[in-house]
Order: C-alpha cells, then structure tokens, then sequence
C-alpha cells in the first residue's frame, strides 16, 4: 500500500511528491506540574499534561530540475507557515485528522535523483480528531428522559451539551449523570 497525505483537502501526491515516513511519536511528552514549596520538603504534585506532539513527513521528489523545482515550490505553498493550523489525513487513517502547524526548518538532500524532503511540524492539541463530524439534536419531549450519548474514542471525555429551553416552563429538578460502562 502506497502512503498519502492530504493536506487541507489536497493530497500531496497529485503534485509530484511522494509520501514514505512520518514520525509521530506514540505519546506527546507530558510535563510535570509541581510546585516547591518554602519550608517543606519535596514538592507538591498538581499532576501533569501533555505538551505540543512533534510530527515530521518525509516525501521524495522525483524528476529533472525543472520538475524538481516546481513542485518544491508547489510543496513550500501548500506548508506554508503563514497557512496557520493544517488539517492533515493520512491514506492509512481517514477516520482521524490531524492539526499541525509547519514549525522548524525544511530538509532536504539534492544529492540523488531522488530529492528527499523532510517537512516539521507540530501538533498543539497532541491528539487527532475524528474526520467525521457527527452532530446531531435530540429533543427531549417528555420527563424524565435518558439520552445515550456514544464516544468513538478510548480516553473518557466529558461531552459537550448545550441546554436551551424553547418552551415557557421553568426547568427544575435537571440532573446530567456521567456513567461509563466497564466490560
């Protein structure tokens, strides 16, 4: 299977460059969160996040010097930094995308047929989305009611809800229970 990446809607291999890595570490780094305190000794642990996930691409550009050039130029546009946040797609992941901005410097070796070109970037939210936005409003006409609502994914999240009261009667007695299944 051949490797792709479509960068804001266009994959990269329509303009001559050929996707063969990415490195994405497994987890971003996570950062501790701690504070010394005078008089004590140690510190106090406030836990820890995840800082911003490095990713890199690599493509080879193949072809004369002419071929060569236009489509560095044509990959140069599509990451430039001044683009903002890229939403990338990878071949292999459709059901995920990927925020990234082009941070760093470009490498490439010009010393083969063969040109490969390295291309930085960083994801500030470490973690992909899902490329499917699925959005939908039930409405709750009688009471009480239970809505069911279905995360994809393997890290509990809380969802966002958004309450609006469209009628003329006071809403009383609301409650929003957050229960996972354990299998």
């Amino acid at each position: 299977m051949e490797y792709d990446v479509k960068v804001n809607g266009l994959w990269v291999s329509t303009i001559g460059a050929t996707l063969v890595g990415r490195t994405l570490p497994t987890l971003p780094e996570a950062e501790e969160n701690t504070v010394k305190l005078a008089g004590s000794d140690g510190e106090e642990d406030f836990g820890s996040t995840y800082a911003t996930r490095p990713l890199e691409l690599s493509f080879y550009v193949m072809g004369d010097a002419s071929e060569y050039h236009e489509i560095m130029n044509r990959l140069a546009n599509i990451f430039h930094a001044k683009r903002g946040e890229l939403e990338l797609i990878f071949s292999d992941r459709l059901d995920r995308r990927y925020m990234a901005k082009y941070r760093g410097t470009t490498g490439y070796d010009p010393s083969s047929v063969n040109h490969q070109v390295d291309i930085p970037l960083k994801m500030y939210n470490p973690f992909p989305e899902s490329s499917e936005e699925f959005v939908f409003e039930p409405i709750i006409t009688k009471s009480p009611q239970i809505v069911t609502v279905k995360s994809g994914g393997d890290i509990p999240a809380n969802p966002v809800i958004v309450l609006t009261n469209q009628g003329t009667n006071v809403i009383r007695n609301f409650r929003i229970a957050n229960e996972y299944l354990i299998e």
